[in-house]
């Protein structure tokens, strides 16, 4: 981690204190001592790590997916779990998340890194995100956060601006950028009624695949009428 970059966030932390972030001022020192420390192991050797990298073919755009996808977020921070916590919790915190990226990329070959720094997330991204416009949860956490002020007077809520981990990689002599902690989610349509989707009625099966010779037991049917038992359910 180079020198500017720490002076980067240092920075942002006095600029966010200065307009009344206590939270932040107390997290001022120990953060930024943690971030000159290196993060929780990528374990890029562990079998799991290279097993997995291995399954999804060493590509990087499929080692984003797979840790953007399939790997909740824990709203804390700091260096907790390391890529094989991570991928034995399947959820983790940004610092944690990036761990495991690092490794998949690392162990496919690339030159991968953690990237320090503050965000800004427009507050629809963040509401999509975390199901809330409130940061109260990432405070609780640990995390240095605060309201994006905006609009014509400067004081419409448009965002959540907070201190962040993500991926850089060197692919083909090109730096690229990867975050695969905030997500983006689909809202599930409501709950289908499957009966009445499959236009099933159960009294009307029931009559139709038995007859006078069926028998019914605790645990067993015998007896059914196979030919409509076939015709019903197909």
């Amino acid at each position: 981690m180079s020198f500017k970059l720490l002076s980067g966030i240092w920075c942002s932390r006095i600029r966010m204190a200065a307009i009344g972030l206590s939270v932040c001022l107390s997290l001022l020192v120990s953060n930024t001592l943690q971030a000159a420390t290196p993060p929780s192991p990528t374990n890029p050797t562990h079998p799991a790590i290279v097993d997995l990298a291995n399954n999804l073919k060493n590509d990087p755009k499929l080692i984003y997916q797979y840790v953007h996808n399939e790997i909740a977020f824990d709203p804390v921070w700091g260096s907790n779990k390391g890529a094989v916590g991570t991928l034995i919790d399947q959820r983790a915190n940004a610092y944690d998340q990036a761990s495991l990226m690092i490794g998949l990329l690392r162990a496919s070959g690339y030159t991968a890194n953690y990237e320090y720094g503050t965000v800004q997330v427009p507050l629809a991204d963040y509401q999509n995100w975390m199901g809330t416009t409130s940061f109260a949860l990432l405070q609780a956490g640990g995390m240095c956060v605060s309201k994006q002020l905006g609009g014509s007077q400067g004081q419409t809520y448009i965002g959540v601006r907070m201190e962040h981990v993500w991926v850089s990689v060197d692919i083909g002599g090109v730096i690229y950028h990867f975050d695969p902690t905030i997500k983006k989610y689909k809202s599930r349509p409501t709950k289908v009624a499957l009966a009445t989707a499959m236009q099933f009625d159960e009294n009307t099966f029931t009559s139709a695949v038995t007859n006078n010779g069926t028998a019914v037991g605790a645990n067993f049917v015998d007896g059914l009428n196979e030919t409509a038992l076939r015709s019903n359910l197909t």
